[in-house]
């Protein structure tokens, strides 16, 4: 797994915040992790969106490390991680695969910071496995319902190719990645990293994106409402002003759960890339608010 440009593009974002990567073997799958900090630290664990990879948190890294151990998992289908043979993206699978990561990488209770897709398999593994989260940060997540049958079309349309590409070299993978959304401000050094951990060489000369496109499916759950409800630990739901809170089902979240601390920051839904300092003091107060002796 050694990837030295890989190290090199990280580290220009991390800065040298010491970091190891593991492989976790669920019993269905092997799921990649990057570990950065002290392994006497606290954990958290990082779970980033659609189509992303670990290496999306880099930017909170210098934040988040002062006095926590990140665990950034590739979920099943994205980064190093591999794939379900047949498509399986259900937050259930996603329950499985996280159930098992925490068992080999964690003790106890765990907060637990999670952007776009993500937001939902936290929220959904913590109403499931309450004794294995301490808090929930989510991060410009979609809380309405996914699914419905243009889902079930897509899933038609994309079971025999799965698999986006190919580029004919790493300079033309490179030149051609995008952010969709875009997202303005984004630090050259982050895109180059973030575009650099979406690409792998499968084969030589055949170079590919690191991303099942099955898992555009969504996740069939419907809105998390009723999740939420169930919750035992704290819940802090950031999103951004360019993202559409309608869309998000904040209006809605205020609606019924008028307690649930929520903040507004500048950009779109990946500011997390973009405006990492003011999201990084946030994350700050949320992991100090739900980590004893932090």
């Amino acid at each position: 797994m050694s990837d030295r440009r890989g190290e090199i593009l990280a580290e220009a974002v991390t800065g040298p915040v010491p970091r190891r990567d593991v492989v976790v073997d669920t019993g269905e799958l092997s799921l990649h992790c990057v570990i950065w900090g002290d392994d006497a630290d606290p954990p958290v664990l990082l779970i980033h969106g659609n189509g992303a990879h670990a290496h999306w948190w880099d930017t909170l890294v210098p934040a988040l490390t002062r006095d926590h151990r990140l665990l950034a998992v590739d979920l099943r289908g994205h980064g190093s991680s591999e794939w379900p043979a047949e498509i399986a993206y259900r937050l259930a699978d996603y329950e499985r695969d996280l159930v098992e990561l925490l068992d080999a990488l964690a003790e106890g209770p765990v907060p637990i910071i999670a952007h776009s897709m993500g937001g939902r398999a936290a929220l959904w593994l913590a109403a499931h496995q309450p004794a294995r989260v301490a808090g929930v940060a989510v991060v410009d997540s979609s809380l309405g319902e996914v699914g419905g049958p243009e889902v079930e079309a897509f899933r038609e349309k994309v079971r025999e190719r799965r698999m986006g590409g190919p580029y004919a070299s790493y300079a033309s993978a490179m030149a051609t990645y995008r952010l969709v959304p875009d997202e303005p401000g984004v630090p050259e050094e982050v895109l180059r990293d973030v575009a650099h951990h979406a690409i792998t060489e499968r084969e030589p000369g055949d170079w590919r994106v690191c991303f099942d496109r099955g898992v555009l499916l969504g996740d069939g759950e419907g809105n998390m409402w009723d999740l939420i409800a169930k919750l035992q630990c704290p819940l802090r739901v950031a999103y951004a002003q360019g993202a559409g809170i309608e869309q998000l089902g904040v209006i809605e979240l205020l609606e019924h759960f008028p307690e649930v601390p929520t903040r507004l920051f500048p950009g779109g839904h990946h500011f997390l890339l973009a405006h990492s300092e003011p999201l990084g003091s946030w994350l700050r107060e949320f992991l100090r608010e739900v980590t004893p002796g932090s």
